[in-house]
């Protein structure tokens, strides 16, 4: 019931959050050709910002069991305190008539996440803040103890990790390296012998997975079984 209540609370925000936009003139116009709706700003913003909450949190997951594994994985709820500011600052400034987030951007920290970093206190209050929130919002029950044993195990993460930072840093910019040699072979393996006319890239984008083509190019092979 608890759980109920609070999607309903969020359900409420969110249509709220609509009716509070200004009205500003389109800043762009997506892929598909349409303009930029100023009123959905907010509900787009929203939508990032829920993406935001998700890479952080793995992102953080990730980098906290690099640092010292599994004791590592308590540095999620800094992801989740992460992700969670960069939405609330993405739909504020989307209600005041700014752009939100497009793409790939949600994955870069937000100037209120910048600020919290670059401030020891601050990072520190938020991630103990962050860690009772989510354990109170899970479990529906305050407990102080486990808020500061996270708090505890992501600090023992930062300070004495099993690996030195710049050795992981190398060994993540070696797998990001090998990881785009895959991807563009892949990439190269998939291109087109030949270029794609208009009228087959008109076909792609409408069947999609439907579309049967023809490998063989128009007018090769025997033509006299061409006109049977």
């Amino acid at each position: 019931m608890k759980t109920l209540r609070q999607v309903l609370v969020v359900m409420v925000i969110a249509v709220l959050i609509g009716g509070a936009s200004h009205a500003v003139p389109p800043q762009y116009v997506g892929p598909l050709g349409n303009p930029d709706e100023p009123a959905l700003r907010p509900y787009k913003a929203l939508w990032q910002g829920t993406k935001a909450i998700v890479h952080r949190s793995v992102k953080s997951f990730v980098q906290g069991n690099a640092k010292i594994p599994v004791l590592g994985s308590a540095e999620t709820f800094r992801g989740v305190r992460r992700g969670v500011i960069d939405c609330a600052e993405y739909t504020y400034r989307s209600m005041q008539g700014s752009r939100p987030p497009r793409g790939q951007e949600y994955k870069a920290p937000g100037s209120m996440n910048d600020a919290i970093e670059n401030d020891l206190f601050l990072r520190n209050i938020s991630d103990f803040a962050a860690g009772g929130a989510v354990l109170e919002l899970t479990l529906g029950e305050e407990l102080a103890a486990g808020a500061i044993g996270i708090w505890t195990a992501q600090k023992a993460a930062d300070h004495y990790p099993v690996q030195h930072e710049d050795k992981r840093e190398a060994r993540e910019d070696h797998a990001k390296e090998v990881r785009e040699a895959r991807k563009g072979r892949r990439e190269a393996a998939a291109k087109p012998a030949r270029p794609e006319s208009p009228v087959e890239r008109a076909q792609r984008r409408y069947l999609g997975k439907r579309r049967v083509e023809n490998k063989k190019p128009i007018g090769a092979g025997n033509l006299l079984e061409l006109a049977r």
